[in-house]
C-alpha cells in the first residue's frame, strides 16, 4: 500500500532543484567560502552544510520540517556507514530529501535529489558535528499531478535499517513567528493511499 500526505492549503517554501545539482542557490550565497563545512555540493546528488543566517521563511510561510518515524521511536547517528532512509514511492518522479534544524540559531541543511527510488543512505558525518538526531527534521517529497495541478506530496520517511519496526510517524511544522493557537483540520482527502 502506498502512503503519502498531500499538505493542501499550506504555504511551503519554494526550493530550486535541478537534475544537475540539488543545491539551493540562496543558501550557497549565504555561506562563508573559507568554511570547509559550508553548504555545498558534497556528492552528485547531495548538497549539505552550514550557512550564515536563517533564510528559510518569511511571514506567512510554514515549513514542513519533518515527517518521519524511527525504529523503536528514536534514532542515533551511525558510528560507521550511512543512515538508512526509506519511503514508499508514490510516483515516477524524482524524490527530494531535506534535513532541517529543529532548534533556533542552527543553520544547517541537507538537500538530496534522487531518481524515482524508495531509499537513500545518508553519510551523517557532517551533520553529526552540528546537530543531534532529535534536533534534525527529515522530509522526503515529490511533485505529482493531483486534480490537474502539480503538487508537492510528502512521503512519510522511515529512519533505520530495512525490516526494523518503525514507530509512529511525526509531522513537524515550523512557523516563521511564535504562535498562540494552532488549529488542525484532518481531511480524508489529505492522505493518499
Amino acid at each position: 500500500m502506498r502512503r503519502a500526505i498531500l499538505v493542501a492549503g499550506l504555504v511551503v517554501i519554494p526550493l530550486v532543484c535541478s537534475a544537475q545539482a540539488p543545491c539551493d542557490p540562496e543558501l550557497v550565497h549565504q555561506t562563508d567560502p573559507n568554511d570547509k563545512d559550508r553548504y555545498a555540493q558534497r556528492e552528485k546528488d547531495r548538497c549539505e552544510g552550514v550557512y550564515l543566517q536563517n533564510v528559510s521563511a518569511t511571514v506567512g510561510d510554514l515549513l514542513v520540517a519533518s515527517l518521519a518515524g524511527a525504529s523503536e521511536g528514536s534514532w542515533e547517528w551511525p558510528a560507521a556507514g550511512g543512515l538508512a532512509l526509506r519511503w514508499h514511492q508514490f510516483s515516477a518522479g524524482d524524490v527530494h530529501i531535506q534535513a532541517f534544524p529543529l532548534v533556533p540559531r542552527k543553520y544547517f541543511r541537507l538537500d538530496v535529489l534522487t531518481g524515482a527510488v524508495a531509499s537513500y543512505e545518508w553519510n551523517t558525518d557532517l551533520v553529526a558535528e552540528y546537530l543531534a538526531p532529535d534536533q534534525t527534521g527529515l522530509v522526503a517529497w515529490s511533485i505529482t499531478a493531483i486534480n490537474g495541478h502539480n503538487e508537492r506530496v510528502y512521503l512519510p520517511m522511515a529512519i533505520g535499517a530495512p525490516g526494523a519496526p518503525i514507530g509512529p510517524y511525526r509531522l513537524t511544522i515550523v512557523p516563521p513567528v511564535e504562535l498562540e493557537e494552532v488549529y488542525l483540520t484532518p481531511a480524508a482527502a489529505a492522505i493518499v493511499a
